[in-house]
């Protein structure tokens, strides 16, 4: 049995050599990308056929319900770009097997053709999500939308730490993979292991240690990623 996979990808492309190797690999696929609009010349051609929810990071980022725009995390963006790609393609999404979510800067260890993979999968269950932490997942689509659709402005919200000496440090901040584990939990999905190992390839990107789970806005000025 061969499935038919939607492949939602999120994020910032931060290293050109890693997206163009992720590119190739995903050729075959349905596209559906949440990004943001700098990249849209990258991604004009990027899978079989592509469905894009880009944005501007000065004018379209929106805070998880109930969580004051100051408190937002950089972490929390990935959730936003799914929100925008379930919100705007649900109906889309569920005539597919598969929903798979991965990132820009994640390669499959040890594979060569993602397609050969991904598209000979077996034995995939209702209620399971197939995981490797938050880096990448998969489920069949009424999984996958059960569990996400309400993550970013529901769910977030009630495991973040609502604190008046909340200061964006790490020790305070909120934490995207508990969540997503939470998630799974309150919801009574099964969390079962990916068929396959992902690695992140950063490439020429520098990352800084938990740079993710600081503040977004500093005094209503976007900085960070973004500054």
């Amino acid at each position: 049995m061969s499935y038919n996979i939607a492949v939602i990808i999120t994020g910032d492309i931060r290293d050109k050599d890693t997206f163009d190797m992720v590119k190739s690999q995903f050729d075959r696929f349905d596209i559906f990308c949440g990004s943001y609009v700098k990249h849209s010349d990258l991604l004009e051609d990027f899978g079989k056929s592509r469905y894009l929810c880009l944005i501007d990071p000065n004018n379209d980022i929106y805070p998880p319900n109930n969580i004051p725009k100051e408190n937002m995390q950089q972490n929390m963006l990935q959730w936003l770009h799914l929100n925008n790609l379930i919100s705007n393609y649900k109906s889309q999404l569920v005539k597919y097997d598969i929903v798979l979510k991965y990132r820009f800067d994640t390669i499959i260890k040890g594979r060569n053709d993602y397609f050969s993979l991904l598209s000979t999968i077996q034995n995939i269950k209702e209620n399971h999500l197939y995981n490797q932490s938050d880096l990448v997942f998969f489920a069949e689509p009424n999984t996958f939308i059960k569990l996400f659709e309400n993550f970013y402005h529901q769910f977030i919200s009630a495991t973040f730490l609502h604190k008046n000496n909340y200061d964006g440090s790490f020790e305070k901040s909120w934490k995207s993979e508990p969540s997503f584990l939470k998630n799974m939990q309150h919801h009574n999905v099964v969390n079962a292991n990916l068929p396959f190992v992902v690695q992140i390839i950063r490439g020429s990107y520098k990352k800084v240690t938990a740079d993710s789970n600081k503040k977004l806005y500093k005094n209503n000025t976007m900085y960070g990623k973004f500054s």
